[in-house]
């Protein structure tokens, strides 16, 4: 029997039924609105957790900016008939204890004015303390500050201007985080000049990330996720990552996980490295002519690193690992030998090559004369003389370095005199002119002739004591000379006139 609580259900019931059997009567949605929803595109995802935009009118293109309908949001189910105030009661009452509600795996930190995102996870407090991911971004001058939940999350979405975003996630309002945008619902129609903005303020409101991290945070931050935008010059612990930068014409996020994007063919490069031959003791950069580049062909030396020392004092191989990973993950791994030899022989440097001419000289006082260097130190150095003259002496240096390397130097070592006289003896003159004469006397220097001049350095009575030495040498003699007046004959007898007649004379007789 119908009572009356059950005709007033059943009129409700009736109430919301009728329009939808109305509505699909006449053929469900509406053909002509181009932005219903598809779910061959969602069914990767919960249905009730992500959604396609559709019946939006768009907005200008300037603002970027959604505009919502209840369609676009995430459905919920909910009672559609009226319950008695008993029935409800004794369901509240039966209702077990709702279970302590668990923290979201991550919280987002929006740094506007350097257009950097750190995403932060739990720490052993369940505080969100643990920076664990950055992302570049793109913010505008209407991004707002604040803290705030996401929400709504969608495959693609509709945005300001007829364009599209991939993997969109409502952060308050009609601002979201989506991927660049696109020119149509499809990969292929990326707009590559706003992609090169990245990293720079360039939205009218939204956050606009790569493909690959807006799809993180959708994949990764559930509904009511806290949000935090602000401003800061540090962009964060993290750090700011560099965006690709696409050649004109690009159609295709390089970062876009679909298995049919091109960019999957090209990989990160490795450019200039090579096995290196280094010199003992010579300085060594590993990176020296080595250039990382992305996918693109981009420039991200900076990101190389390089695995492996190269001690340059010690002989021997070394091997280097390089790795670059740009963005997209995509890495280049190559190797290198470095070897360290040592090419260089030790050096040997004359300090001087000449000795006084009464110096005394030996292979001692040769080593003290010379001196060996290497960069690896000198492990022997010694002389030996091979020749010698009265003034010079061959001398051969061996210097030995601790790597094994042998130089040797042949140097001549010469007196810078040697003066010789020859002829000096004592002899008696017979004027004092004499007693100086050098003419007799013959004087050299290292063999050739060279001037002799007499000193007296004594004269007692006719007795000179002579000092005779080669002119700008050291080598001098002495020799008595003495001086002797040359005695004068005896005149001869006459027989003539004047002399007188002898004592014994003869006498004669008559």
């Amino acid at each position: 029997m119908l009572n009356i609580k059950n005709w007033k259900r059943w009129v409700i019931a009736l109430g919301i039924l009728m329009p939808l059997i109305f509505f699909t009567a006449c053929g469900g949605t509406n053909q002509g609105d181009s932005r219903d929803i598809q779910s061959s595109e969602s069914e990767w995802m919960e249905s009730s957790s992500v959604v396609e935009s559709s019946s939006l009118e768009p907005v200008s293109e300037e603002d970027e900016l959604l505009e919502d309908s209840g369609e676009d949001s995430e459905l919920e189910e909910t009672s559609e008939v009226e319950e008695s105030e008993e029935e409800s009661s004794q369901e509240s009452s039966s209702a077990p204890a709702e279970p302590v509600q668990k923290k979201n795996p991550y919280i987002i930190k929006v740094n506007k004015k350097m257009n950097c995102v750190t995403i932060y996870g739990l720490d052993e407090k369940d505080e969100y303390t643990i920076p664990v991911k950055a992302m570049v971004c793109s913010t505008g001058s209407a991004t707002p500050l604040g803290t705030f939940k996401t929400s709504d999350r969608y495959r693609w979405k509709i945005l300001d201007g007829d364009v599209w975003g991939q993997y969109s996630t409502r952060i308050t309002g009609h601002i979201l985080f989506h991927s660049v945008p696109y020119k149509e619902k499809d990969n292929t129609t990326l707009k590559w000049n706003y992609y090169n903005k990245l990293g720079s303020t360039a939205s009218a409101g939204c956050v606009r990330l790569t493909t690959i991290d807006a799809k993180w945070i959708l994949d990764n931050c559930p509904k009511g996720t806290t949000v935090i935008i602000y401003n800061d010059s540090n962009p964060g612990p993290l750090g700011k990552p560099s965006a690709l930068k696409l050649p004109s014409g690009t159609g295709w996020d390089p970062t876009d996980p679909d298995p049919a994007n091109p960019w999957k063919l090209k990989e990160a490069s490795l450019k200039g490295v090579s096995d290196r031959t280094i010199e003992y003791g010579g300085s060594v950069d590993v990176m020296s002519g080595v250039k990382g580049l992305d996918k693109c062909g981009n420039d991200i030396t900076d990101s190389v690193e390089v695995s492996g020392l190269v001690d340059a004092n010690t002989l021997g191989t070394y091997s280097v690992t390089y790795t670059v990973t740009d963005i997209t993950g995509s890495t280049a791994t190559a190797q290198a030998t470095f070897t360290v030899q040592d090419t260089v022989y030790p050096v040997i440097t004359m300090n001087r090559v000449f000795i006084e001419e009464l110096e005394e000289f030996n292979e001692d006082m040769a080593l003290k004369m010379a001196e060996a260097s290497d960069k690896s130190g000198i492990k022997s150095f010694t002389a030996a003389v091979e020749a010698q003259s009265p003034w010079s002496y061959v001398v051969l240096y061996t210097a030995t370095d601790k790597n094994g390397l042998t130089q040797t130097l042949q140097q001549t070592i010469e007196r810078d005199h040697y003066g010789e006289l020859t002829g000096v003896e004592d002899r008696t003159v017979t004027s004092e002119a004499q007693v100086t004469e050098v003419s007799h006397i013959q004087g050299s220097d290292k063999g050739q002739q060279a001037a002799v001049e007499a000193v007296i350095e004594n004269c007692e009575g006719n007795r000179y004591t002579v000092r005779y030495e080669v002119v700008g040498t050291k080598a001098a003699q002495t020799a008595v000379i003495t001086l002797e007046e040359e005695s004068k004959p005896e005149p001869e007898e006459s027989q003539g006139e004047g002399v007188e007649p002898s004592d014994s004379t003869e006498e004669t007789g008559a």
